[in-house]
C-alpha cells in the first residue's frame, strides 16, 4: 500500500513537473499553433456516430421532441475527459440521475424519483433491458469507452420510441470509422482495479469495418474512513428505529454477527470483486450511393462478487394485520452474493437506403442474455453454507425489427416513422441448494410479443417573429403474453400455467395510444430560445408480475401503467454564446401504479393497480465557454442545480408515506475543465446530494391488529454525500496521453451507509492513437 501510495504521489509530482517545464517552454505563437491544431481536429475526425444506432438522427431532423425537452448530449470528448469506463460513470453527471449500488451489486439509477425500469437503455438503437424484470438491469454492463455519444433524455421522448421509456430515455452510440484509426488504453488502481481498451477501424474503399475489445478488473476497495464503527452505530440506529421496539442496540449487537461484521469490519470491504470483458464489432458495405448493408455485433461476461447489508426493521402488514416485531437475528442482515456466470450477446444486420427525400433505416436483431445467481447469506463469507435460496440461471432472448422510413416533404416538413416488433422469451432454471452437484432443472418459461407503430412529423418555421419548430406525433403500442408454463416442483414437467385476461383494443393482451408534441421557438436568434414538450405513455405489466400473480391464482387483468409528462423551459445565451442560462420546469403525473400488496377482497398478495405519483421541479444550468484565457488556456464551466417534489399518492400498505425514498430534493452537479496550449488538461467534476429520504418506524402497532395507516411511519435523512474526481493529464505529439486521477476526492460515503461504496481511490493511465 505505502509503495503504491509512493508511486501514484510520484507520478503525480512527475505529471505537474512536466506541465510547469512545459508552460514554461511555450513560444509566443503556441496558442495560434492550439487554436490551428484544433480547427484541423474539427475539420477530419477519424470518426462518427454509427447512425444506425440513433433512434432520433438530431443531424437530419428538422425538428425533434429531444430539442423541445430536457435533453443531455454526453460527447465522446466528454467521456474522455472524465475517464469514463461504464454507463453508469457517465451518467453520474446528468442532473437529475441519482446513480447508486443496488443490495446484489448492479449500479442502478432513479430518474427524478422514478427507478431505471420506467426508463428505456439502448445500445445502438437495442433494447438493454432485464425481460423477467423490467428495466436495464445492471447499467455498468454497458462500456462507454468507445462511444461516439449518449443522448440521455429526461421527460418527454419521442414518438419514434413508442411506448418505451415512460418518463425517459437512454441511447449509448458507437462510432464508425471515417479512416483507419486505433486506440490503446490503459489504467492501473489502487487496489487491483485496472482496464485495458483496444479498438480498430478503417475503411477499404465502399467497405468498413469496426472493432472493439475491453476488460475491466476489480480486486475491491476500501470504504471512507469518515465511516467508522462510532459513526455506523449511529447510522444503525438511526435508520432501524432504535427504541422502538423491546429489542435495542445493545440487545442486537451480541447476537446478531451480521452487525458485529458492519461495525467491526473498519475501511475494507471484502468480497466486491470483479471481471467484466466486452467485445464489439460492426463491418458495412456501401453497395452504390444509396444503399448500405451491414451488421453489427457485441458480447460481454461477467464474473462478480458482492457483499450487502440491510436493515429489516420496518414492522410489516399481511393484509389484515400487522406482523410480529423483528428478532435481533432478524432486524439486521448480511448477504453475499456471487455472480457466477452473467453474460449477454446480440447481432444485428442493417440496410441503409437513402434517395431524393426518401430514407430508410432498417435492421433484424437476436439478443441472449443468462446469469447465474447464488446467494449465501454467510457472515464468514467462507461461502461453506448451504445457500440461503435454490441458485438459479435465468435465460432471456429477443429477437425482432425495426423499420426507420422518412420522407422530406419541403423544406419545413417533414415525416418519420417507425415499425417495431419483438418477441421476448424467459427461462428459469434452478438447482437443490441441498446438493450443489445435482443438475439444474427448468421450472419456469414465458414468452411474450410487443407491436409499435408510430409517426412523428416535423416541422420548421422561419418567420420574421423568429424560428419555430413543432413536433407532433402518435405511436400505437400493443404486448401480447404468448405463454406461460411452469413445474409444480423442481424437477417436474412443466404445465400450462394462467394467462391475464385480454382488455386490448385492437391486439394483444395490452395496447395504448401514445401522443407526442414539442415546441422550440427562438424569438431572438443566438440569445433566446424557449421550450415546451408533452407526452402521455404507458409502461406494460412485467413477465415478473404476471408470474407471480398466477402463484396466487390470479388472472385478473393488471392495467399498463400511464405517465402524463410535461416541460417547459427558457434559455439565454450572452457574449456569442460564452455564457448560457438554461432553466427547465418539469411535471410528471405517473397513474395505474403496479405494486403488490394483500387484495381485501380475496386475501390473496397478488400484483394491482393503485394510485400514482406527481413528481415536479426544477432543473437549471449555468455552462460558460472561454477561449485564450491569458493566452495560455481554454476554461469550459457546467454548473447545474435540480430541485425535485415527489410525492406518492397512494396511502395502501404498498407505500409508508407519501414521501418517496432514493429521490435526493437537491441535485448540484459541477464540471470544470483547464485545456492549456500546451496540450495539458485539468478537469474536476462531481455533485452533491441532499435530502434524500428513508422510511423507519415512528412506533410500534400491535403485533395482529389492524387496520393500517402509515402514521406508524416516518421519514429520517440519509448521509448528504459530496462526491468529487479530479483528472489530469498531458498530450504529447496530438496522440498520446497519460494521466493521474483522484476518484471521490474528499473520501465520502454514498447516502446509504449500510451500502457505502468505494471511498477515496487513485489511478494512472494512459492512452495512444494511431
Amino acid at each position: 500500500m505505502k509503495r503504491l501510495m509512493v508511486l501514484l504521489i510520484t507520478s503525480a509530482l512527475m505529471l505537474t513537473g512536466a506541465v510547469l517545464y512545459s508552460q514554461e517552454a511555450v513560444k509566443e505563437d503556441a496558442a495560434a499553433e492550439k487554436s490551428a491544431a484544433k480547427a484541423a481536429e474539427k475539420k477530419k475526425n477519424p470518426t462518427k456516430a454509427f447512425e444506425m444506432g440513433e433512434i432520433v438522427v438530431k443531424d437530419r431532423a428538422i425538428a425533434n421532441v429531444e430539442d423541445a425537452s430536457t435533453t443531455t448530449e454526453i460527447t465522446d470528448k466528454d467521456i474522455k475527459a472524465r475517464g469514463d469506463k461504464t454507463l453508469d460513470q457517465s451518467l453520474s453527471t446528468v442532473p437529475g440521475m441519482n446513480v447508486y449500488q443496488g443490495q446484489k451489486g448492479q449500479m442502478g439509477f432513479t430518474l427524478r424519483g422514478f427507478r431505471q425500469d420506467k426508463v428505456v437503455i439502448l445500445v445502438d438503437g437495442l433494447p438493454f433491458e432485464e425481460i423477467y424484470d423490467g428495466g436495464g438491469g445492471d447499467i455498468s454492463r454497458i462500456p462507454v469507452m468507445n462511444a461516439s455519444k449518449i443522448v440521455v433524455n429526461r421527460g418527454v421522448s419521442s414518438t419514434l420510441y413508442g411506448s418505451r421509456g415512460t418518463f425517459g430515455t437512454i441511447n449509448v452510440v458507437t462510432k464508425k470509422p471515417e479512416e483507419m484509426y486505433t486506440t490503446i488504453a490503459a489504467e492501473y488502481g489502487q487496489y487491483d482495479n485496472y482496464m485495458l481498451n483496444f479498438s480498430n477501424g478503417a475503411t477499404f474503399g465502399d467497405f468498413y469495418y469496426w472493432l472493439t475489445v475491453s476488460v475491466m478488473n476489480s480486486g475491491g476497495y476500501k470504504v471512507s474512513k469518515k465511516l467508522d464503527a462510532d459513526k455506523r452505530k449511529e447510522w444503525y440506529k438511526k435508520l432501524t428505529s432504535d427504541g422502538v421496539y423491546a429489542i435495542n442496540y445493545d440487545t442486537t449487537y451480541p447476537a446478531n454477527s451480521s452487525l458485529r461484521n458492519y461495525i467491526n469490519g473498519g475501511d475494507s470491504w471484502d468480497h466486491t470483486e470483479y471481471r467484466k470483458y466486452n467485445v464489439s464489432g460492426k463491418a458495412g458495405y456501401s453497395i452504390n450511393d444509396n444503399l448500405e448493408a451491414g451488421v453489427s455485433a457485441s458480447y460481454y461476461k461477467n464474473e462478480q462478487l458482492f457483499l450487502g447489508f440491510y436493515s429489516s426493521a420496518l414492522n410489516g402488514y399481511n393484509g389484515t394485520a400487522w406482523s410480529a416485531d423483528p428478532s435481533n437475528s432478524s432486524i439486521f442482515k448480511q448477504r453475499d452474493w456471487e455472480w457466477q456466470d452473467d453474460y449477454r450477446y446480440d447481432v444485428s444486420p442493417y440496410i441503409s437506403f437513402e434517395s431524393g427525400d426518401f430514407s430508410l433505416r432498417a435492421s433484424i436483431f437476436y439478443v441472449e442474455q443468462m446469469n447465474s445467481l447464488i446467494y449465501w447469506n454467510d457472515p464468514t463469507l467462507s461461502q461453506s453454507s448451504t445457500p440461503s435460496w435454490d441458485p438459479s440461471k435465468q435465460y432471456e432472448t429477443s429477437y425482432g425489427l425495426y423499420f426507420y422510413p422518412t420522407y422530406k416533404i419541403s423544406s419545413w416538413n417533414k415525416i418519420a416513422a417507425v415499425v417495431h416488433y419483438r418477441t421476448e422469451g424467459f427461462e428459469k432454471k434452478e438447482q437443490l441448494k441441498t446438493n450443489l452437484s445435482s443438475p439444474y432443472y427448468t421450472t419456469r418459461e414465458m414468452g411474450a410479443s410487443y407491436v409499435t407503430l408510430g409517426i412523428e412529423d416535423e416541422m420548421k418555421f422561419k418567420t420574421e417573429a423568429g424560428d419555430l419548430g413543432i413536433t407532433i406525433g402518435a405511436s400505437y403500442d400493443a404486448q401480447k403474453f404468448d405463454e406461460f408454463k411452469k413445474s409444480a416442483t423442481l424437477g417436474a414437467s412443466l404445465n400450462d400455467a394462467l394467462l391475464p385476461d385480454e382488455s386490448s383494443i385492437i391486439w394483444g393482451t395490452n395496447d395504448s395510444v401514445n401522443p407526442v408534441a414539442g415546441i422550440k421557438y427562438e424569438p431572438l436568434k443566438d440569445f433566446l430560445v424557449i421550450r415546451s414538450s408533452a407526452g402521455m405513455k404507458v409502461e406494460f405489466p412485467t413477465l415478473h408480475q404476471v408470474s407471480d400473480n398466477d402463484s396466487v391464482g390470479i388472472t385478473k387483468e393488471i392495467k399498463p401503467e400511464k405517465s402524463l409528462n410535461y416541460n417547459a423551459g427558457v434559455e439565454f445565451f450572452f457574449f456569442d454564446k460564452i455564457l448560457s442560462l438554461r432553466n427547465d420546469y418539469f411535471y410528471t403525473n405517473f397513474s395505474e401504479k403496479i405494486e403488490r400488496i394483500v387484495d381485501d377482497s380475496t386475501g390473496l398478495n397478488t400484483w394491482m393497480n393503485l394510485d400514482g405519483r406527481t413528481m415536479q421541479g426544477l432543473e437549471s444550468t449555468v455552462s460558460v465557454n472561454m477561449e485564450r484565457v491569458l493566452n495560455i488556456m481554454d476554461v469550459s464551466l457546467s454548473q447545474s442545480y435540480v430541485y425535485t417534489y415527489a410525492k406518492d399518492h397512494d396511502d395502501s400498505y404498498a407505500t409508508k408515506g407519501e414521501e418517496v425514498q432514493e429521490c435526493p430534493e437537491h441535485q448540484f452537479n459541477t464540471q470544470l475543465i483547464f485545456d492549456f496550449i500546451t496540450n495539458t488538461s485539468l478537469n474536476i467534476w462531481g455533485n452533491y446530494k441532499m435530502n434524500e429520504k428513508y422510511y423507519v418506524m415512528a412506533s410500534n402497532p400491535a403485533t395482529g391488529t389492524a387496520p393500517y395507516s402509515t402514521a406508524y411511519f416516518t421519514t429520517v435523512e440519509l448521509h448528504d454525500p459530496l462526491m468529487f474526481n479530479v483528472k489530469l493529464s498531458q498530450k504529447f505529439r496530438e496522440k498520446y496521453e497519460v494521466y493521474i486521477t483522484c476518484k471521490n476526492i474528499f473520501d465520502d460515503y454514498n447516502a446509504d451507509p449500510f451500502n457505502p461504496g468505494a471511498g477515496r481511490m487513485f489511478y494512472v493511465g494512459g492512452s495512444a492513437e494511431f
